[in-house]
């Protein structure tokens, strides 16, 4: 008996695929939460992968400038005030704030396969 063809992964599986990855290769890149010390706010809990433009931005969301990693504290607290996030990324990260605000209107495409090669390899 021959085995069914197998199907193609949906986008969403590639999507959801994707971030896993994503999330695990800019942890590991950046062991450390990049706001640490740069603000009044104490670090603590683990180390997550955080968008300077949301996810749901989807031409931004796997793009190094505009990925930081912080710790739960800091990632709670910014995504609960968004004047101050906005603040300290110009104060402390301008060139990823000025690009990721460059790019955000960009329609594409995304190839969901380029992004999981690269953070495969």
């Amino acid at each position: 008996m021959l085995a069914k063809p197998k199907k193609k992964p949906s986008r969403t599986a590639l999507k959801a695929k994707c971030d896993i990855l994503a999330s695990r290769y800019y942890r590991a890149l950046t062991p450390f939460c990049e706001l640490e010390g740069r603000d009044s706010i104490v670090c603590g809990g683990s180390l997550q992968w955080c968008h300077i433009i949301g996810r749901a931005n989807l031409r931004l969301r796997y793009e190094p400038f505009n990925n930081l990693v912080l710790c739960a504290g800091h990632h709670r607290w910014y995504g609960l005030h968004p004047v101050d996030w906005v603040r300290i990324l110009e104060r402390e990260f301008p060139e990823r704030l000025y690009l990721a605000e460059f790019h955000r209107h960009e329609i594409v495409k995304i190839d969901f396969q380029v992004w999981i090669a690269r953070f495969s390899s």
